[in-house]
């Protein structure tokens, strides 16, 4: 399974928008926050906050995206709304799984790096390409 650190974003996968390429560049901040966390063994609690701090950020990200989407009329933004909206609750999920010890630190890595980043790399490419093609 992949590491959150062999996800790093990509330079070609970049909006084109400097601040939703940014808010890309301070959400992988926040994934790499969390596996040191969870790789140098700093306690269930720096996983929690690391995990808060995550969820803080993509939800601010999420917000500011679709925003973006909006105001640049990209049709497939109700689509993508609804998935962000279900990584949401996903991701919540997660961190109240997490913060109960339901499951492992180990296990939210995956969980981030195959719903979440997976979209960042793929969902919001296509928004990019359609922006090129303005």
């Amino acid at each position: 399974m992949n590491d959150v650190n062999d996800l790093a974003y990509p330079a070609p996968a970049a909006t084109g928008d400097p601040r939703i390429d940014r808010e890309h560049q301070e959400l992988m901040t926040c994934f790499h926050e969390f596996e040191r966390v969870r790789r140098d063994g700093d306690g269930h609690d720096g996983a929690v906050k690391a995990l808060h701090f995550l969820l803080h950020h993509v939800l601010t990200h999420f917000q500011s995206e679709e925003e973006r989407m909006e105001s640049a009329g990209y049709p497939d933004l109700p689509a993508h709304r609804a998935e962000h909206a279900s990584l949401v609750t996903d991701v919540r999920g997660m961190v109240s799984l997490f913060h109960e010890n339901f499951v492992s630190a180990e296990v939210v890595g995956r969980f981030l790096s195959e719903r979440v980043l997976r979209h960042l790399k793929a969902r919001d490419r296509r928004f990019a390409e359609w922006m090129q093609t303005r």
